[in-house]
This record gives structure tokens, C-alpha cells and sequence, in this order.
């Protein structure tokens, strides 16, 4: 996954003009939404999917209820906020590095097979990046076939 501070750089230092409304540079309040959903995805979101994975994964653990607790009420944030937003993305009605990052992160689901239905909004939110995005398949089809093929060895 790329770091979150990279691609604030990469936006920051090559993206101007044409791709500032991925990482605003004078739009303060989107830009300060899109950091905090950057470190939502980072610190919560992503730690919850670790926490609640990695031990069935790497010890064959059974699922830990609490764990699977904060995983559901990280999607349910996320789905909220979706809804807050007012527009397709998760800050409006522009593209951002925040809908980036958490499409990557909330895609890895796809290949612990967990299933985002019942989160309305997000699924249909993922399911329509994923669909558009023109570099969406290039970018991730490959690492997640790997990943998928890796946790199936796991299993066996």
C-alpha cells in the first residue's frame, strides 16, 4: 500500500494544477477533512483490519469478537461519513487522496473474503471506484491475486 505521506508529496510537489483536487493546497477545509480520514484509515481503519485478521491469519486464532466489534464500527464510520459527505467521494463531490487511500485499504477485505453489503453506502462507494477508476485493476489485481493465493496457502 502507499504511504499516505508519499502521496501527499507526490500531489504536493508534481500534482499542481491539474490534480489539486486530490490534496488542495489552498482549500484548507477540504484539505484538513482529507488528512483526518488519511490518519482515519491509517491509525483505525486499517489497524482494526490487522487486529482482527492477523492473528486467525499468521496463528490460526479463532475470530476475536472484540476485535470483529471495532472492524464493524470502523466500516460503520466510514459509511457514515460516506453519507455526511453529501457527494460520490468520501469529501465531496471531487476525488482525493482520502477516497485512495481508503479504496485500497477497504478493497483488502475482498481477499479475506468479508463482506461489505450491509454497509450501504461504502459498498456502493468501493463498488463504483472500483468500476471507474480507470488504473484501479492495474494497480491492485495483481497484489491481490497474490494476497488471495497467499492466504489460501495459510489454510492448508
Amino acid at each position: 500500500m502507499l504511504s499516505r505521506a508519499i502521496m501527499q508529496y507526490l500531489v504536493a510537489v508534481y500534482g499542481r494544477p491539474a490534480f489539486d483536487h486530490l490534496y488542495p493546497e489552498a482549500d484548507h477545509q477540504r484539505r484538513a477533512t482529507i488528512d483526518r480520514l488519511l490518519q482515519f484509515d491509517l491509525g483505525t481503519l486499517n489497524r482494526a483490519i490487522l487486529d482482527y485478521f492477523d492473528p486467525v491469519i499468521h496463528r490460526g486464532s479463532a475470530p476475536d469478537e472484540a476485535k470483529a466489534n471495532v472492524l464493524k464500527q470502523s466500516l460503520d464510520y466510514l459509511d457514515r461519513f460516506l453519507e455526511e459527505s453529501g457527494g460520490e467521494f468520501v469529501v465531496g463531490h471531487r476525488l482525493s487522496l482520502a477516497d485512495l487511500a481508503l479504496l485500497a485499504t477497504v478493497s483488502r477485505l475482498e481477499a479475506f473474503n468479508y463482506r461489505t453489503e450491509s454497509y450501504q453506502r461504502l459498498h456502493t462507494w468501493k463498488t463504483r471506484l472500483q468500476q471507474t477508476l480507470p488504473y484501479y485493476q492495474e494497480c491492485n489485481a495483481e497484489g491481490m491475486a497474490m494476497f488471495k493465493e497467499m492466504l489460501e496457502q495459510k489454510k492448508h
